[in-house]
């Protein structure tokens, strides 16, 4: 199953790319993301491969965030850098701590969720993002 993940780099990251990709777009709030499979493992997941492991071809990757678009817009938006790199935009600022891809691939997914005050909003939408 490929899926969203949002246990993507904490905002450094997501500041560089912005600022040398996306500076037109204003005061918007970034993270990056990256297409993730992940499989069953007992009564969880796994995360099990991500960005250049998956081989997604540049039209599967383009499907995958227009799809996510479609469904998420406004609220949320991802933006195409290539075919394992993202980038997700929101307008609403977000309380949580996020774990790296490297940190939480291979590891079951039960407690790689991000944490904090707004945990709840970002649980729902990577659910969500998987069902799509």
């Amino acid at each position: 199953m490929i899926g969203l993940p949002l246990f993507i780099a904490d905002r450094p990251v997501s500041k560089l790319l912005k600022s040398s990709v996306f500076l037109e777009l204003g005061h918007i709030h970034w993270m990056y993301a990256s297409p993730v499979f992940v499989r069953p493992d007992g009564d969880g997941l796994r995360l099990v491969a991500s960005g250049q492991d998956l081989s997604l071809t540049e039209a599967e990757s383009l499907s995958l965030v227009e799809l996510f678009n479609q469904h998420f817009s406004p609220d949320y938006r991802l933006w195409f850098l290539d075919s394992t790199r993202w980038l997700l935009s929101f307008s609403q600022n977000s309380k949580i701590k996020t774990q790296s891809l490297v940190e939480v691939t291979g590891r079951r997914l039960d407690y790689q969720f991000p944490v904090g005050e707004d945990a709840l909003k970002w649980h729902r939408l990577i659910n969500e993002s998987q069902m799509l």
